[in-house]
């Protein structure tokens, strides 16, 4: 492969280094070009998983609203102690359908972190578990 003279210690832009690059024959310059196209793919797809993996890591950490939440919790508390009305059972009931339809996607989202990180289900599980970030 052709070379290209840099002295250490000087900074180029990249007109310089297109310049140098414009030595090069033809063959050297497609190498070049391969190599090049080659480490773009690589930051693309490492900004690509980077994008996705903070994606996932917020509908993780949102999955549970803290309003309903609170509810869900308060009447919960008030089921222990046998003081729920008919209205907050019924209340009760569909906050409980609600919640497990959000388990259901956050174990989606879950999933998808741990299959993007090349992980088990299990260590994601352990590091999102809603006390972690509570």
């Amino acid at each position: 492969m052709a070379e290209v003279e840099i002295k250490s210690n000087i900074k180029l832009g990249l007109k310089d280094i297109l310049k140098a690059i414009s030595t090069l024959e033809t063959k050297d310059i497609e190498v070049f070009l391969k190599e090049v196209t080659g480490i773009l793919a690589q930051k693309k797809e490492k900004e690509s998983k980077n994008t996705d993996e903070s994606t996932l890591i917020k509908q993780i950490k949102s999955a549970y609203p803290i309003k309903l939440n609170k509810r869900f919790q308060f009447l919960r508390s008030k089921l222990t102690t046998q003081q729920l009305s008919e209205k907050e059972q019924k209340e009760l009931i569909d906050l409980t359908n609600r919640f497990e339809a959000l388990d259901a996607q956050r174990l989606q989202y879950l999933m998808q972190l741990a299959q993007l990180r090349g992980t088990s289900l299990n260590d994601i599980i352990k590091e999102f578990s809603p006390n972690a970030y509570a």
